[in-house]
């Protein structure tokens, strides 16, 4: 399974993962660049086009894939072929990576959330899932599924606030920047979901617990954005280079996020 163009669309589509996996031990890194690598292409899915319906057909494809996988030719494509192998390999759970694309369809329509419990279901159905699976590729059971969605989740809760901002800028925000009451109440959830993660990770293994690695920056940029909402709107929501650097290594040497 030659991963090559998976690690160059994240590297350069999801840097901050792409640097979490690179601190992984070897073997663990080709699947989660696969799963990181489909992961940017359902959510690059939404904004391939005004048009809904190009949107849409784009993320059935990618449904097709994961249905499909094992029952039709393995795909050319240079993320879907990879992709069916570790579903398959692996054995990854189908209706996690089902309700991952659903989620994108969120995105097509341009829309605020209807609510917290939306976004934290949005929230759940696509970064929870993501890190689920990470743990599933890295050999994780069933057992220890909620301490992964709960790491899952408070990554994607630090990534929404991050992205709020560009959003804005093209007129499809997920909630109001200048609502500091609620980006508070986001960056507090992604905090309790951080500690449910921290509390669960001895019940996984060594090396499934490489998947928590992209948790590396959660726990200051939650705490920063908690006590300085403003910070979203301004799209100021960043690490210092050298806390960043420190913070990676301590999470790679030390497993501490």
């Amino acid at each position: 399974m030659s991963i090559d163009a998976c690690a160059r669309l994240v590297a350069k589509g999801d840097p901050d993962r792409f640097a979490a996996t690179m601190a992984t031990a070897l073997p663990a890194r080709a699947p989660l660049l696969v799963l990181y690598a489909f992961n940017i292409e359902v959510a690059r899915a939404p904004w391939a086009s005004k048009e809904s319906l190009i949107s849409h057909m784009r993320l059935q494809w990618w449904r097709d894939i994961v249905d499909q996988a094992g029952r039709s030719a393995r795909p050319a494509h240079e993320v879907a072929g990879p992709l069916v192998d570790l579903i398959l390999t692996q054995g990854l759970d189908r209706t996690l990576l089902g309700a991952m694309i659903t989620a994108r369809q969120f995105d097509i329509d341009r829309q605020a959330f209807e609510g917290f419990d939306a976004l934290c279901s949005y929230l759940g159905a696509s970064a929870g899932n993501l890190m689920q699976l990470a743990g599933q590729a890295l050999g994780s059971k069933s057992s220890n599924s909620s301490v992964f969605q709960a790491g899952g989740i408070a990554l994607g809760a630090l990534n929404l606030l991050r992205a709020a901002p560009r959003l804005t800028d093209v007129a499809a925000a997920p909630f109001d920047v200048a609502d500091h009451g609620l980006i508070t109440r986001i960056a507090q959830f992604g905090l309790i979901q951080l500690e449910t993660a921290r509390q669960g990770q001895g019940t996984c293994t060594q090396n499934e617990r490489a998947a928590f690695l992209p948790l590396w920056q959660v726990q200051p940029l939650l705490q920063k954005a908690a006590r300085l909402p403003a910070l979203i709107g301004l799209d100021q929501l960043v690490q210092h280079p050298l806390g960043r650097s420190f913070g990676l290594v301590k999470a790679g040497i030390l497993g501490l996020w």
